[in-house]
C-alpha cells in the first residue's frame, strides 16, 4: 500500500494488484474525463519512468532509485 502522503493516484492500491494497474495505466492512451488524464499521467511520469527497486515489505512497496538515475532530483521533488 502506498502511503497517503505520496499517493498521486486518486484509489487505493492494494500490494496484488499493483502490477495490474500499472499496467492499465501504461497502455491505457485513451481517457475521457479529464482530471484523470492527470493522474494517468503523474503516474507515469513517477512510477512507471524511472528505472527502480521495488522492495517489498509488510506494510509498504518501496521504489528504490539507483545512485546513478539522472533525474533523481526531479523525481523526489515531484513527490513533495
Amino acid at each position: 500500500m502506498l502511503s497517503e502522503c505520496r499517493n498521486h493516484i486518486p484509489f487505493v492500491l492494494s500490494e496484488v494488484r499493483v502490477s495490474h494497474v500499472f499496467y492499465f495505466l501504461a497502455g491505457a492512451n485513451f481517457m475521457i474525463i479529464a482530471s484523470h488524464c492527470f493522474y494517468v499521467q503523474r503516474c507515469r511520469t513517477s512510477y512507471l519512468n524511472p528505472r527502480a527497486k521495488i522492495i517489498k515489505t509488510a506494510r509498504y512497496v518501496i521504489m528504490k532509485l539507483s545512485e546513478n538515475y539522472p533525474y533523481k532530483g526531479v523525481y523526489e521533488k515531484c513527490l513533495v
